[in-house]
């Protein structure tokens, strides 16, 4: 399945359009990336034709988690079970947002004022949770409810293999 959904991508980049059952949506070129609507659930792809199988994997997985977690609604906000509020379309706590975001330099200490709208910044907050998920696999637990009990599986990203010596 995965890999007829890499080949018709592919297709779908080179012929400058997605095709779908009996119906075509032409992609609008984006800065180095391809953006369609599709006409089923209107979700949005963005395709970088850059990206690697498993890169463009990844993109995929992160793409069904803001489903799972927001229903693309990139300005979200739910009160979770431990009385805070999670944010934007991966439904970060403010906390963990700011944390990682300053960790990995895609939030600088000048933004901090303004973290009550940043965080509601789709793009930052995929930035942030696959820098997560590259340091350490085992971050998707940030998403459990999404991740296992929604069954959307766990990320496509290669465990780092300690080598003895």
């Amino acid at each position: 399945m995965q890999i007829l959904i890499f080949k018709n991508l592919a297709a779908a980049v080179l012929a400058g359009t997605l095709i779908g059952a009996a119906t075509t949506v032409p992609l609008a070129p984006m800065a180095n990336s391809y953006t369609a609507a599709l006409a089923q659930g209107g979700m949005k792809i963005e395709i970088r034709p850059s990206l690697t199988a498993p890169e463009m994997a990844l993109e995929i997985w992160m793409d069904k988690l803001v489903q799972l977690e927001s229903k693309g609604n990139e300005y979200s906000k739910v009160k979770d079970s431990n009385g805070q509020y999670s944010y934007g379309c991966l439904q970060f706590q403010m906390p963990t947002f700011k944390s990682y975001g300053l960790k990995y330099g895609l939030i600088l200490k000048d933004d901090e004022r303004n973290l009550n709208e940043i965080i509601y910044d789709c793009k930052l907050q995929k930035e942030i949770a696959e820098a997560m998920l590259r340091e350490d696999s085992g971050n998707w637990r940030h998403w459990y409810t999404s991740v296992v009990k929604k069954n959307l599986g766990l990320p496509p990203i290669e465990e780092k293999v300690a080598l003895a010596k």
